[in-house]
């Protein structure tokens, strides 16, 4: 049995992760659609066989859900390294009355999945954290069928570090040491950028490529926002910061974050845009 400690750990972690699909949930949306999957299916539709590898606790699954309740699934699965992810993306399911979501705990760099297995193939911002992002996509072009999708998002910048973090704590927490560009810290480079994440899937062996920048509003209240950032913020943090450092500034963080968003923003709400790289591709 788990720990409270533990529990209370994942807990917090699944609250983190709900609330990120603040910020995760929308471009999901705009990559299923730029893949023909908010399309209303015809009743006669062949049943869909879909992969969401990096799926976290699931955000893209359910948005397509939430677009095609009666969707019928040839199969469905989520694969994500975190166990704790994938046992949430599980009640998830279960709650949502779709027992059929398979949750795999499986490398995205080496799922080991057959070939030729799915007609569609997601990552949601999760190829840049891939040390091996070449692995990945020849991975997934291996188990797309012929004329499948493949479809990635990544961030082209986060915009809420220079708007928001940085001046709030220049304001609030006094003396605080500077914190590195989080973006320098992902492990597969390019994908920021539209013309080298096309150039990525080419590379792999897709074809009809295109990639472009889309930009939203997320609607979260300050409190969440806050809560969210903080917990990257502080993962930056304990790469930069020596220990004396940490214990000092880090527990000031998301107060002064949400100060922030409440001495400049009506009701505290940001109305900066969050840009997303899309990038999808098809398998001759």
């Amino acid at each position: 049995m788990a720990s409270k400690g533990l529990t209370t750990q994942t807990n917090a972690s699944n609250h983190i992760a709900l609330i990120n699909e603040c910020m995760t949930g929308p471009p999901a949306e705009a990559i299923l659609k730029k893949c023909g999957l908010l399309d209303p299916r015809p009743d006669s539709a062949a049943p869909l066989y879909l992969l969401d590898n990096a799926s976290g606790i699931g955000t893209l699954i359910f948005r397509l859900l939430k677009h095609n309740s009666n969707i019928s699934f040839g199969r469905i699965v989520g694969a994500d390294i975190d166990e704790n992810y994938l046992s949430f993306l599980r009640e998830r399911a279960a709650k949502n009355g779709v027992p059929s979501v398979e949750a795999l705990r499986l490398d995205q760099q080496a799922p080991g999945l057959d070939n030729a297995s799915f007609e569609f193939i997601f990552n949601n911002f999760g190829v840049f954290f891939a040390p091996k992002d070449t692995a990945v996509l020849t991975e997934t072009h291996r188990m797309l069928r012929s004329g499948g999708f493949a479809g990635f998002t990544s961030w082209a910048k986060l915009a809420w570090w220079d708007e928001l973090l940085l001046p709030a704590l220049d304001r609030y927490v006094t003396g605080a040491p500077a914190l590195p560009d989080p973006t320098k810290l992902f492990p597969a480079t390019g994908w920021m950028y539209p013309q080298t994440a096309r150039a990525k899937l080419q590379d792999a062996g897709f074809v009809e490529v295109h990639s472009e920048v889309w930009s939203f509003t997320p609607e979260i209240s300050a409190e969440d926002l806050a809560l969210a950032c903080t917990h990257l913020v502080k993962a930056v943090s304990a790469r930069a910061w020596d220990e004396s450092a940490r214990l000092r500034f880090e527990p000031l963080i998301e107060d002064a974050f949400r100060r922030y968003l409440c001495d400049e923003f009506e009701g505290g709400r940001w109305t900066g845009k969050m840009s997303a790289v899309l990038t999808w591709g098809r398998k001759a």
